[in-house]
């Protein structure tokens, strides 16, 4: 059994289990969709520790650099910290001008 921490909560892994099946095992309300690293629906933000191989496989070289992280990718290391990621830290508001239809499927925007 691994000990790691969200938020500050401790959760205890069982052996090959994935932080994300862990965290849904525990009952956590973590938001997750395809559980093969696709989605990005289950971001979460290293704070500290050893992170395992692949826990960043498949994301941006920006959400790499401010630390993110699939928890359905990660393994559980003795100690690791993690934090949920907010909707606001990942995305920027904008404001739609415009929209053209450029076919029945196909729209642009500005």
């Amino acid at each position: 059994m691994t000990t790691f921490f969200l938020d500050g909560q401790a959760f205890d892994s069982a052996e090959d289990e994935s932080v994300l099946e862990t965290l849904i095992r525990s009952g956590s309300s973590i938001n997750y969709s395809c559980k093969k690293g696709a989605c990005k629906t289950c971001l979460v933000q290293h704070v500290s520790g050893e992170l395992s191989a692949g826990s960043q496989r498949g994301l941006t070289a920006r959400l790499k650099a401010n630390h993110y992280l699939c928890a359905c990718q990660c393994q559980p290391v003795e100690g690791l910290k993690l934090k949920t990621v907010f909707e606001q830290d990942l995305f920027v508001s904008a404001q739609l001008l415009e929209r053209v239809f450029l076919t029945e499927s196909v729209l642009k925007v500005y």
